[in-house]
């Protein structure tokens, strides 16, 4: 184990602080706090969303009335109205989610086993794939779960990041 400081007249060298921050940013303790705060920004866009969802969707159906009206006035078999608000933008949300459950589970995964925590690399898994992390984990997701988590996992590492 490393060698701390006994004393404050003995600080750590700048090789020895770095080593026992990275080693200390990977306890369990900051996987969880690092969760948290995810689940807190994830709740942030989700609620302003949802909120935003009730003005366009007022906004939709506004729109959908003008369309109608003008192809009732037109010989033309197609139109567009725009829509005067902005669409809501849950996929960040669901992304923070995922981000969120990827770090509890890695958090969880460090706690079953501490011998994880290395100086050179960081030990839990390389995947984004948070079934696989769940099952690292020791948690048995139900069939619903894990199909939340499959989905969650596509939005984090493809969709709700890429057009495409």
């Amino acid at each position: 184990m490393a060698k701390y400081p006994t004393s404050p007249a003995e600080p750590p060298s700048k090789d020895q602080w770095d080593l026992n921050h990275f080693r200390f940013a990977q306890m369990p303790v900051m996987w969880f706090a690092t969760a948290i705060g995810l689940l807190d920004a994830a709740a942030l866009i989700y609620f302003s969303a949802a909120e935003q969802a009730d003005r366009y969707q007022r906004a939709s159906d506004e729109a959908a009335v003008r369309a109608r009206a003008r192809l009732a006035e037109t010989e033309d078999s197609m139109t567009i109205e725009p829509i005067d608000e902005i669409e809501p933008r849950f996929l960040p949300a669901f992304m923070m989610y995922g981000f969120a459950i990827e770090n509890l589970l890695k958090g969880i995964i460090v706690m079953n086993n501490p011998g994880l925590v290395k100086d050179d690399a960081i030990g839990v898994p390389a995947t984004h794939d948070l079934v696989r992390l769940a099952s690292a984990a020791n948690f048995s997701p139900t069939a619903e779960e894990a199909k939340l988590l499959d989905a969650l996992s596509t939005i984090t590492v493809w969709s709700g990041r890429y057009p495409v």
